[in-house]
C-alpha cells in the first residue's frame, strides 16, 4: 500500500523518482518507531502514519512526505479484500430445530395504523396504547428438508408484567403456523408507572403432533422463540397536569 501511495505521489512530478526508495524507507521506520496506527488501521484502513524528525520533513522530502501521509490518511480497506488471503474452515454443529420463532410487540400510535409505522407520540403512564404482536415462524433449521411442508399448530403467551405493564387482549391463543407465515395479534398495553420499561416478552410453544408418537405419547416439535424487541425499552412520561375546581360555599 505504501509503494503504490508513492507512486501516485511521484507521479505528478516525474523528476522525483530518485526519491522513491527513501520515501518508502522513511514511511515504514516511522510505523516501526511508534505502533499507535495499528488500532485504527485495523478498523478502518486509515493509516495515521506517525511524526517524523524535523530535519527529515524538509525540502523536497518533507513536501513528498506530507502529500503521501494525506493519501494515507484517507486510505479505506478494499471491499472484497485483495492480494493473496489464507481461509480457515473449522465446521461447527449447528443444533436441529423444528420451529423458531420471531415474535415482536410494536406500539402503535393509533389502534388502526400500521404496524411498520414508527410510534411518534409521547407515552404517559396510565394511558392505553394500542400494541400489535407479530410472531414469524421459520422451519428451515428442522432436520427433515420436507419440514416446510408441514403445519404445526403454536401456542404463544406473552408475560405478565404486573410491575409495567397492564396488558389486554388476547394474551394467549393458539394458531396454524407454516413456514414463513406471520401471525399477528392486536391489544392493549397500560404502563403502570413512568420510566423506560422494557416490553413484555413473548413465550411460543408448539402443541403436540397428531398421528406421530414417541415413547407412546404424541410427539411435540422442538421450538425456539426469539424476541425481536428484546433489546427495546419504551420512554413513558409522568402523568403531569392539574386541575382547578370551583366550590360552591353557599350564602355568605
Amino acid at each position: 500500500m505504501i509503494d503504490d501511495v508513492v507512486m501516485q505521489v511521484l507521479a505528478d512530478s516525474p523528476s522525483t523518482n530518485h526519491h522513491r526508495v527513501t520515501l518508502v524507507t522513511k514511511l515504514v521506520e516511522a510505523l516501526e518507531h511508534d505502533a499507535g496506527w495499528v488500532y485504527l488501521y485495523g478498523i478502518t484502513g486509515e493509516l495515521n502514519v506517525p511524526a517524523t524528525p524535523q530535519e527529515e520533513t524538509e525540502g523536497d522530502i518533507g513536501q513528498l512526505l506530507d502529500k503521501a501521509k494525506k493519501l494515507l490518511q484517507v486510505h479505506k480497506h478494499p471491499y472484497p479484500p485483495e492480494g493473496n488471503w489464507r481461509e480457515i474452515r473449522i465446521p461447527v454443529d449447528v443444533p436441529y430445530m423444528n420451529i423458531v420463532a420471531a415474535a415482536c410487540i410494536r406500539i402503535l400510535s393509533t389502534p388502526f395504523a400500521e404496524a411498520s409505522a414508527h410510534l411518534s407520540l409521547p407515552v404517559y403512564a396510565g394511558q392505553p396504547v394500542s400494541a400489535i404482536l407479530t410472531i414469524t415462524t421459520s422451519f428451515h433449521w428442522g432436520s427433515n428438508a420436507n419440514d416446510k411442508e408441514c403445519c404445526y399448530m403454536l401456542r404463544y403467551d406473552v408475560e405478565e408484567l404486573v410491575r409495567d405493564w397492564l396488558v389486554s387482549g388476547r394474551k394467549r391463543g393458539d394458531f396454524a403456523a407454516t413456514d414463513g407465515a406471520t401471525h399477528s395479534v392486536h391489544m392493549t398495553l397500560i404502563a403502570l408507572h413512568h420510566g423506560e420499561l422494557p416490553l413484555p416478552r413473548v413465550a411460543v410453544t408448539a402443541l403436540p403432533t397428531s398421528g406421530e408418537l414417541t415413547m407412546g405419547a404424541k410427539a411435540i416439535p422442538s421450538t425456539e422463540t426469539y424476541q425481536v424487541h428484546g433489546a427495546e425499552k419504551v420512554l413513558v412520561l409522568p402523568r403531569g397536569g392539574r386541575s382547578t375546581f370551583v366550590i360552591g360555599m353557599g350564602p355568605s
